[in-house]
């Protein structure tokens, strides 16, 4: 599914415009980001929650090139569902 069609399926729901639905979107997601960016965590109950996640430095090697690299701590996004919301998906969808 993609923005797009969330959109469209939140203005259904809700009765509220595509336009008024993109811009909470969009406000939602530039918050969330800021938030991560300034060190912050976001819950959401039920949901999961977003946050910044430390990665150690190390080596890493460019296979194509034949070289070595040298990575510098840093921080990356991170995402980590709830446990409801965990149960649900594995609850909903079949094991092959």
């Amino acid at each position: 599914m993609q923005k797009a069609e969330v959109i469209t399926q939140i203005a259904q729901q809700t009765g509220l415009s595509k336009a008024d639905v993109k811009l909470m979107l969009e406000v939602l997601f530039q918050t969330i980001q800021e938030a991560t960016a300034a060190g912050e965590k976001v819950h959401f109950r039920g949901f999961g929650s977003f946050g910044p996640k430390k990665r150690k430095g190390g080596i890493a090697r460019n296979i194509a090139q034949n070289t070595i690299m040298l990575l510098s701590p840093h921080h990356i996004p991170q995402f980590t569902p709830a446990k409801a919301f965990v149960r649900r998906v594995m609850e909903s969808l079949p094991v092959h």
